[in-house]
């Protein structure tokens, strides 16, 4: 694995799981590379925590590529689980229509702030 790759993807330490970092563009430009690091991180055996908690940019291609790839681990029986989702990437969603497909996490609710 490149020292590029390994960036993108790598194991907590404490779990089993792949973390797999979709990095700061979610759009055209960013997914076929994106692409070939999902294909990457499902070769290997073991669960999948998908990290798109920093993308500065998100359009149409970048959605439809993370919902194939969720639909992808479902139809292989690969767990995955996010770990991070930003507010764009849930809008983003919702606007096109994919956020049941991305089987998003529920939205926590914010801690009260000390007064």
């Amino acid at each position: 694995m490149s020292e590029q790759s390994q960036r993108f993807y790598e194991n907590d330490g404490d779990s089993p799981a792949k973390v797999l970092h979709c990095g700061s563009s979610l759009h055209i430009a960013s997914v076929a590379e994106l692409r070939e690091r999902m294909l990457e991180i499902c070769a290997g055996a073991g669960p999948i925590l998908l990290d798109a908690s920093d993308p500065d940019r998100i359009d149409t291609a970048g959605v439809q590529l993370l919902a194939a790839f969720v639909r992808y681990c479902r139809d292989h029986n690969i767990p995955f689980e996010w770990q991070e989702v930003p507010p764009s990437l849930r809008e983003a969603a919702a606007r096109l229509g994919l956020a049941e497909q991305l089987d998003l996490p529920p939205v926590q609710p914010a801690a009260a702030s000390a007064t």
